[in-house]
């Protein structure tokens, strides 16, 4: 995993100004007793962070990003999973990991409701206060519910 991060980001040196370093890592099942998803990486110990270090250790110079979907709103039926993406931000952020954005895919439908509306602006708001940047890296809104 380190070797393909430091190749990788070394390849394209400062003409990325951004990586999204980890994608989709969190569960989504709400209630799963470890947010982790199951992926290969899982047998790394703290696979995630040692992935962040590798890239900025790499190249200091860019920024890097945790990027996940279905995690928007603060409110609705993906709370749960917005919490726990968040809570991990904030753990690698805390404990020193080079985590300096979070990137939202955002594939809202027309049934959103104002307060799962409201609940992006609530947690749009509390990224900014842990100090992270922010990036729509991807944003839809479904029309057809067939």
């Amino acid at each position: 995993m380190i070797t393909y991060i430091k190749h990788v980001v070394s390849e394209f040196g400062d003409d990325i100004f951004a990586w999204d370093v980890v994608n989709e890592a969190i569960e989504n099942n709400g209630n799963a007793k470890d947010p982790i998803k199951t992926s290969p990486w899982k047998v790394i110990p703290d696979f995630i962070c040692k992935a962040f270090n590798a890239a900025h250790e790499t190249n200091p110079n860019i920024e890097l990003f945790y990027n996940d979907y279905k995690h928007a709103s603060k409110y609705g039926k993906w709370e749960k999973k917005s919490d726990r993406v968040y809570e991990l931000v904030k753990g690698l952020r805390e404990r020193g990991c080079p985590v300096h954005g979070i990137g939202f895919q955002n594939h809202w439908d027309m049934n959103f409701s104002d307060a799962e509306i409201e609940g992006i602006r609530v947690n749009v708001a509390r990224y900014a206060e842990l100090g992270v940047k922010i990036h729509f890296t991807e944003s839809d809104v479904r029309c057809d519910f067939n």
